[in-house]
Formats: structure tokens, C-alpha cells, sequence
């Protein structure tokens, strides 16, 4: 089967006399070929066609028929079929012959959707009936109960219970922690297959797959009053299942379902660049050196052969063959990946092709190029440092840079070239613009001539970026402004404690608008401009490389609530906290401040709780009208002993109970030169509490503001706090 949908700008109104789908398996089908046959209503027409041969190239045009007879077509547009699945079922026969009838029944129907609409091969599911069971459950692989109840013994309750037989619900992709689920165990599916099919099918262009630990919707039918029993429903959920075994959740063990996602011509000759930055994506391309493949720059203007693919697919496995265009190598697989002499190519040479989640430049996607095993982390082509390649296990992780290439024209390339040079300049003048800032802010020199330095050196990179032809050139002026900047922090001093070099513009998404740029495990959720963990260990960091010495401090807004809200009140009036969640910064650390440090007199918006007489957050809308409130901010300071050093800032935590909430927003990134972190965490000791001066609030020493509108430290509990901007110990 196969699906359209059409648009026309001028075949419109009541001068049309039809309208439809030709298609043939040659170039430029017409009327005079197939048509189609039916069409279902799903936010508009969906023309459906059928009993097509699977695992077949198909060429396919609209047309539409004026009353006059004349003919208009659009532009072809290649497919291909699925492979034919071999799944199956059997019926545990029971005692209940008409029960399992039924069950029969439901499950032939569901199977005839299946086996036409998905590639699904070696699910062979055992469905039973089973008088004590409510509904119906299956366990992944297809094993099935299905109850007395009759609602449910319909086709629609079957392919619920497969979906689970296939993954939803009952694999570690689904409900673990995997980039393919927004927020892990519930959350939207961020999947390109399912996505393209679930936009197609409802005719909309921001689709949403969401779902529970459990259960999918929309297609899940969770449930008889879900099962209105139409082919648009039916279709639906087959297609979504077929489409979330291509993206990555494996409908039988092993790994994902190949399909067709790279579209390609035979005859078309592509060039391979690495999506990663350091790895050649502004200048480099995959050659194949004498049976090795390495990702080098070309060695003139002209890029030879060597650099150049042929990609054919294979539509009776979904798998793809390269072919080097000058050698005529294809690449292979046996312990690691090469190219190899073939006069006709084997199953080594089988490439499953999976589209990366993001795109590079301007539309542009990455491919992982995978040896096809029946594993989780197959052996997928990785760029390597000094020019070579690896086989490393796939990593679906948007960070995974390293393993995905860009598979281009000629004119492909260019357009790339272009839209990614046009992005570095963007991001090479904001960088210049915030390093100027930087001689905005009071400071002394360490060294003469250090401001003249710095903006002599930052005139020279614009002038250089605006004569700049290509990506790299501009790349490499992105690092020498890098660089300027680390010359000039390493000899130059803030005058004031109160007002440091912010050096905030250095890291990506500090606002939490996303989480590109944040290195994780597991992805936090997202949503008002802030982040969060709810009942999960995490650690969420970004790396600075190249930074100066001198002390660094890291700020970010944020609390746990470590426990239910009663339970974490009751405690903390008691003066105790279960905080375990810490901003850090390479080697210092501090516990972010409790959810019930910053508690207002009045509800700030959205959800909140009372406790006592006060108010806290109790959901994510709640907390950013907190953070916006200037609220829960946290602060740790680092001392880098020398230039050149990388280090970490983030959240962590390594444990959670019941209940843990953690959220976050805003890091902020401060430096302070040469003054020293004993300087910066001085402590002024007072005799007794009662010397303390009049102050509006007053801050633990983690930051957690403990007081508010007081001129005393009296029933505190013996410690350090901060009052006035000044530590004193109490």
C-alpha cells in the first residue's frame, strides 16, 4: 500500500472533472498506467493505493482532469514499497470456542493491516484467551492474553497489545532514558520517522507521539472506547508502529528496522563530509585511500574522484551499497570498515542508513552509516582524530557528532558551504561583540598594553572575517577570537568583587531554551525556559576548553525539592534538608538551595503549594515566575591555576528518592582574574549575633537567602552566613 496527498494551486473549482494518483514502476507514469482507487478522509483526502508489489521502486504523479479532458501532472516523485513482513500469530486454543473465535477474528484483521503496512520480521505472537484477565496484556515478543470481555476482543485491542509486543511500553527504549523520548519515561517521541508519517497522516506540521511509561496516543487505541474500528485508525497505528521500529525501537530484538531514508539516484555521484566540526565538516570528505576510508581536505580546489560515492538502495532488505566512483571499492564491514574489490557486492557491504535528529546549516541532516547487527550499538562509521576512522557503537545522541555524515551533491556541497559560512559569521560578529564588552568592564592590567592588545587583535579578525570565502576560514577566525580573549582575561583584573567579567556568552543555552549544547545521559525536560529531573540521577554539563587562569564563579537558579512538599516543610522547620542536587564547577561544588529556602508570602503564579503560611512551586510554570523573581539563585566559586585549562560546570545528582523534583534555569558564568578564591570567600567573624549590621536579607553560606528583612542572625542555627555581601560567622 501507499498513501498521498495532493495540492494544487490551479486544478481548483468545478472545471475539474477528476483528480487522482498514476503511478508505474517506469519514469513518467500517466493516466494511461494505474490509478488510483480509493481515497479515506483524514483532515482532508488521503488517495490510498493498493496491492502493490513489495520491495519495488514505483514512479508517481498527481494529475488532475479538466472538463475539456486535458490532462495536468506534477513533478514524478520516487518510492518504494516495504518489503513484505513475515510476522505471525497463532490462537492458544481454549476451552472457550467462541472466545477464541473472536480473538481469531480481531487477530487476522489486525494481521492483514500489519503484514501490508509494516516490514516487521520474526514477530510471532501466541494470543490466548484467558477468563481471568480483564482486558488483554502482552509481553514483548507478542506472548498475549486477551479476556472475556467482548469490547476487547476486536481488532483494535490486538494491535494495542502489539504495540507493546513491539516495544511501546515493555523495551528500554521506550521507557529508559533514550534522546528518542522527551523527558525519558513520558514525554513526547522524538523520532524523524514517526513524526514525517504522524504529520503526513493528520495532515499537520508540528505532529506530537506522545506517551506515558506505558502507552502511546495519538494510534494507540488505549482502551475499546478508542477503537471506532475506520481504516484511518487501523492504518494509522500499523503505519506509526512500522515507523517506530525505523527511528530506533526494535520490533524484535536487535536493532532498528531498516528502511528507505536517504533518497538517492544510481547514477548520481555524493560526497561524504563528517557532521563534526573537528572532524572536516567545513572542508573535508570521506576518500577511499587504497582500501582504507579517511575524511581529508582535498588536495586543490578541485575534489577528485576518490571523494565521490555512488549510493544504491537495496529494497529487499532496506539496506544501502557505496561505491567509490574512481576505484570502484565498495565500503565494507569485517571487523572494521573499509573497501574492498567485489564483481557483485555481499552482505558485508549492506549499510543501513539512519537520519540524524538535527540539521547542519541550513536544512541539511546527517546520516549514520551502520553495519547492520542485531544489537542495540552496531559497529557505525566514525571520524576519528588525524584523518582516520573507526567502527564505533551507535550512539543515537545529538551529541554524537562524530558518527554522522552529510551525504551531498556538487551543488549540495555549495549550498552547504554558503548557509554554514553565513552561520559562523553570525556567530564570529557576536562573539567580537561580546568580547569588546569585556574592556567595558572596570578593571586594572596585569600587563601594559593588554586593552590595546585586545582591540587590536579584534579589529584584525573583522577585517579578516569580511575578505573570509569559505567556512573554514571564518571557523579558524572564530578560534583566534577565542583566543584574544583568553590572552586578555589571563592579564587583566576586575576592580570590584561586585562587578566581574561576565563570561556568560561562553556557554551554549545558558537560558535553558534547550538543551543543545548541555552534555547528558539523560535528556532534562523542557518547558518555560527551564529544566528539570523529576525522580532521576543526572548530570548536565558543558566543557570550557582554553580557559584563563584565575577564579571563575558559576551562578544558575535552582532548587530540589527532595521529597513530597509536606514531608521536605516538616523537615526543614526541623532544620533539616535531604538536598542532594550540586552546582558545580570542576573541582567545587555546593547542594543547590531546598525548595522551601525561598518560599513567598504570596503565590507568584501558576501551580503552587502552601506551606504554613508561605508558597512554593509546584510545577514547572510555577517555578519560572520564581525564577523570575530573582529567586533560588545558587553561586559556587573555582580557582584555575593556570592558562590553557578545560574544565566542567553543571548539576548533578547521584541519587533520588520518592518525590525528588529538581529545576533549574539561568547559569551564568562570572570571572574575576587574579583575584584569589581565598579573597572571594573571606570571612569577617562577629562576636555575637546581635553585632551583626542592619541588612535586608541574609544568605547561607550555599546561598540559600534564610532571612529576609532582619537586623539580626539571632535563632539562627551556629554557622557562616552572608550579610551585606560580607561572610560572618555566627
Amino acid at each position: 500500500m501507499a498513501f498521498f496527498r495532493i495540492k494544487s494551486s490551479k486544478a481548483n473549482g468545478s472545471n475539474i472533472k477528476s483528480r487522482g494518483i498514476c503511478y508505474a514502476t517506469h519514469e513518467q507514469p500517466t493516466i494511461d498506467d494505474e490509478k488510483y482507487a480509493s481515497t479515506l478522509s483524514n483532515n482532508g483526502t488521503i488517495y490510498w493505493l493498493k496491492d502493490l508489489t513489495p520491495a519495488t521502486k514505483y514512479y508517481v504523479r498527481a494529475y488532475a482532469i479538466a472538463a475539456d479532458s486535458s490532462v495536468g501532472y506534477s513533478e514524478q516523485i520516487k518510492m518504494y514499497t516495504l518489503p513484505k513482513s513475515n510476522m505471525s500469530f497463532t490462537i492458544r486454543e481454549s476451552d472457550s470456542s467462541a472466545d477464541d473465535e473472536r480473538i481469531r477474528n480481531a487477530a487476522q484483521k489486525a494481521y492483514d493491516y500489519w503484514s501490508a503496512l509494516t516490514s516487521i520480521s520474526g514477530f510471532n505472537s501466541s494470543i490466548g484467551y484467558a477468563s481471568g484477565t480483564p482486558t488483554a496484556d502482552c509481553s514483548y515478543g507478542g506472548w498475549m492474553r486477551v479476556g472475556p470481555n467482548q469490547s476487547y476482543q476486536k481488532c483494535g485491542t490486538i494491535m494495542h497489545e502489539w504495540l507493546h509486543g513491539i516495544g511501546v511500553g515493555t523495551h528500554t527504549i521506550w521507557y529508559g532514558s533514550t534522546e528518542l523520548r522527551q523527558g525519558s519515561t513520558s514525554g513526547l517521541w522524538q523520532g524523524n520517522q514517526v513524526n514525517d508519517v504522524l504529520g503526513f497522516w493528520d495532515n499537520t506540521t508540528t505532529p506530537e507521539l506522545k506517551g506515558d511509561a506505558m502507552h502511546m496516543w495519538p494510534y494507540g487505541i488505549n482502551g475499546a472506547h478508542e477503537d471506532g474500528g475506520t481504516d484511518v485508525l487501523y492504518i494509522g497505528t500499523s503505519l506509526i508502529a512500522q515507523a517506530l521500529g525505523e527511528d530506533g525501537l526494535p520490533p524484535t530484538g536487535g536493532f532498528a528496522t531498516p528502511c528507505y531514508q536517504f533518497d538517492q539516484e544510481d547514477d548520481t555521484k555524493y560526497y561524504l563530509r563528517n557532521e563534526d566540526e573537528e572532524r572536516g565538516l567545513y572542508s573535508s570528505y570521506l576518500y577511499d585511500n587504497g582500501g582504507t576510508l579517511t575524511w581529508k581536505e582535498p588536495a586543490g580546489t578541485t575534489v577528485s574522484d576518490s571523494a565521490a560515492w555512488y549510493i544504491t538502495y537495496v529494497p529487499s532488505t532496506g539496506y544501502y551499497r557505496m561505491r567509490n566512483a574512481a576505484t570502484g571499492r565498495y565500503i565494507s564491514y569485517s571487523s572494521a570498515f573499509k573497501t574492498v574489490e567485489r564483481s557483485a557486492a555481499s552482505s558485508s557491504e549492506n549499510l543501513q542508513l539512519m537520519k540524524g535528529r538535527v540539521d547542519v546549516g541550513d536544512g541539511f541532516r546527517g546520516y549514520y552509516i551502520i553495519h547492520p547487527e542485531a544489537q542495540l550499538t552496531p559497529p557505525t562509521l566514525t571520524a576519528l582524530a588525524n584523518n582516520k576512522t573507526g567502527a564505533n557503537g551507535y550512539d543515537l545522541k545529538v551529541a554524537a557528532t562524530t558518527q554522522r555524515w552529510l551525504i551531498m551533491t556538487q551543488e549540495q556541497v555549495a549550498e552547504l558551504d554558503s548557509a554554514v559560512a553565513e552561520s559562523i559569521a553570525s556567530q564570529l560578529s557576536l562573539d567580537l561583540s561580546n568580547i569588546r564588552q569585556l574592556l567595558g568592564t572596570p578593571h586594572s592590567e596585569d600587563e601594559a598594553g593588554a586593552d590595546n592588545a585586545l582591540t587590536a587583535k579584534l579589529d584584525s579578525i573583522e577585517q579578516a572575517a569580511a575578505n573570509a570565502t569559505s567556512p573554514a576560514q571564518l571557523a579558524a577566525l572564530v578560534e583566534e577570537a577565542k583566543q584574544a580573549s583568553t590572552d586578555f582575561l589571563s592579564v587583566a583584573t576586575p576592580t570590584s568583587q561586585d562587578n566581574p567579567f561576565d563570561l556568560t556568552y561562553m556557554l551554549d543555552n545558558a537560558g535553558l531554551d534547550a538543551a543543545d549544547g548541555w552534555t547528558y545521559a539523560d535528556a532534562p525536560a523542557i518547558n518555560y525556559s527551564c529544566a528539570e529531573y523529576y525522580e532521576k540521577t543526572f548530570n548536565i554539563n558543558q566543557t570550557l576548553t582554553n580557559m584563563p587562569k584565575g577564579t571563575y564563579q558559576v551562578k544558575a537558579q535552582a532548587f530540589q525539592r527532595p521529597g513530597s512538599t509536606d514531608d521536605v516543610y516538616s523537615a526543614y522547620q526541623s532544620g533539616k534538608s535531604s538536598v542532594n542536587a550540586q552546582l558545580y564547577i570542576s573541582t567545587k561544588n555546593t547542594k543547590i538551595k531546598n525548595i522551601c529556602d525561598d518560599a513567598t508570602e504570596k503565590s507568584l503564579g501558576g501551580s503552587t503549594k502552601k506551606i504554613g503560611t508561605l508558597y512554593v512551586p509546584n510545577d514547572m510554570l510555577s517555578a519560572s515566575k520564581y525564577f523570575a523573581a530573582d529567586l533560588y539563585d545558587n553561586g559556587v566559586f573555582y580557582e584555575c591555576p593556570e592558562n590553557g585549562r578545560s574544565f566542567k560546570l553543571g548539576l548533578r545528582s547521584t541519587s533520588y528518592d520518592s518525590y525528588y523534583w529538581t529545576i533549574f534555569d539561568n547559569f551564568r558564568l562570572y570571572y574575576y582574574g587574579s583575584m584569589s578564591y581565598d579573597e572571594l570567600t573571606a570571612i569577617s567573624e562577629v562576636e555575637t549575633s546581635t553585632n551583626a549590621a542592619p541588612t535586608d536579607r541574609i544568605f547561607s553560606i550555599d546561598g540559600r537567602l534564610v532571612r529576609s528583612g532582619s537586623t539580626s542572625l539571632d535563632g539562627l542555627p551556629r554557622g557562616i552566613y552572608i550579610v551585606n555581601g560580607k561572610k560572618m560567622l555566627h
